[in-house]
């Protein structure tokens, strides 16, 4: 069994102003305030001229300046990032599903070529995923067993899931491996094969399941079957499965039932 843990590192703040000088005194044009109850200030100490107050300091008028400035641009950024996504997640979408049904001719006569361009081309859309993280300013860091040994080898990943932003960091991680994402499986819950990406899962052979106790000996039969018809005769090699069914801090109480 091995392990693998995927780390991210925040994004730096835009801009943090120096507040101190190089022997670590506080710079003498920033001055202080505090806001505590019952205190006042010495009448001898007076407040520098022409200052701006922000969350409890007092800077002039040139650092304010740097600072809306900063962050000015964060949240342009911001809106630019957005846009982007959304018109990512438009066309990229579409364009993977309109190619796989004009190849669909191909797939009665050469079903593997089939499959090859149909890797391809998931590979890609998912490397688009990935690309949030990266816009984002998030970088990840991983720790533990070198997965690359067991890239052309059936492996089941069992992934516990804290938030949304799962999907597009294991796609990052994955991404740098040579041909682990065309031959990659998600299983997930049937509602999201009506969501944007539905389609794409739909036509890659993703597995989907319903989740309740209900539906369990069903979905492992569903499951068995589509192992001999689709997993092992595409050519998959890895399985991805989010055990929890949901987000950990949701599901624990019922996981541990």
């Amino acid at each position: 069994m091995m392990t693998m843990d995927v780390h991210t590192v925040l994004p730096s703040p835009v801009f943090k102003p120096n507040i101190f000088e190089s022997n670590g005194k506080l710079d003498p044009r920033i001055q202080i305030k505090p806001y505590l109850n019952g205190y006042k200030q010495p009448q001898q100490q007076q407040p520098i001229p022409q200052t701006q107050h922000i969350s409890g300091f007092s800077l002039n008028p040139a650092c304010a300046c740097l600072l809306m400035f900063g962050s000015l641009v964060r949240f342009s950024w911001i809106a630019l990032r957005t846009v982007l996504v959304t018109i990512n997640n438009l066309y990229c979408i579409p364009s993977y599903a309109v190619w796989m049904i004009l190849l669909l001719p191909i797939r009665a006569v050469k079903p593997t070529f089939y499959w090859r361009v149909e890797g391809r081309l998931f590979h890609w859309l998912l490397s688009m995923v990935s690309l949030w993280s990266y816009s984002a300013g998030y970088h990840i860091m991983e720790s533990g067993d070198k997965i690359d040994e067991v890239v052309e080898i059936e492996t089941l990943v069992l992934v516990n899931h804290q938030s949304t932003s799962d999907v597009p960091l294991l796609m990052a991680a994955f991404n740098t491996r040579p041909g682990l994402l065309p031959n990659l499986t998600w299983v997930m819950d049937r509602i999201f094969k009506f969501t944007n990406f539905g389609i794409v899962s739909t036509i890659h052979g993703d597995f989907f399941v319903v989740a309740g106790k209900a539906a369990r000996n069903q979905t492992i039969l569903e499951l068995s079957k589509y192992l001999q018809s689709v997993f092992i005769p595409r050519g998959r090699k890895w399985i991805v499965l989010f055990p929890e069914g949901g987000f950990l801090h949701k599901r624990r109480a019922i996981s541990q039932r």
